[in-house]
Order: C-alpha cells, then structure tokens, then sequence
C-alpha cells in the first residue's frame, strides 16, 4: 500500500483501488480537462472526452491525486 500523509494529516493515494465515486469523480474532472481543451495524454481514435477519460484512467495516466480524509 502507497500511502503518504499531508500536512493536515489527510491520507494521500497513489494507485491504490478507488471507490466508484472517487473514480467517477477523477473520469468526470478529466474529461472536463479534454472538452474545454486539455492534451490528450493517449493515442487513441476516440473524440469524446468521456471515452478518452476512461480509456485515460484505465491506462494509470491520469495526473490527479486522490486525498482521503482520517476520521
């Protein structure tokens, strides 16, 4: 397990498994991302920004971190 701990001490993960809101959140932000103009980070034929997410996540390319507060 990759875990790391902020400032606040709030877990910080890596590629760990995420849940599915975690999950749908970091494909929803992406593809935002990719409508409004950001650089695809694949090769791929697909044009629609969710597509091109997804395929994005499920490859590990995603720059995004996920903060997990400890309660």
């Amino acid at each position: 397990m990759m875990k790391k701990e902020d400032v606040a001490g709030n877990e910080i993960i890596k590629r760990e498994k995420y849940t599915k809101y975690e999950k749908a959140r970091i494909i929803g932000a992406r593809a935002l991302q990719i409508a409004m103009g950001a650089p695809v980070l694949i090769d791929t034929d697909k044009t629609d920004p969710i597509e091109i997410a997804i395929e994005e996540f499920k490859k590990g390319v995603i720059p995004i971190t996920v903060r997990r507060r400890r309660w």
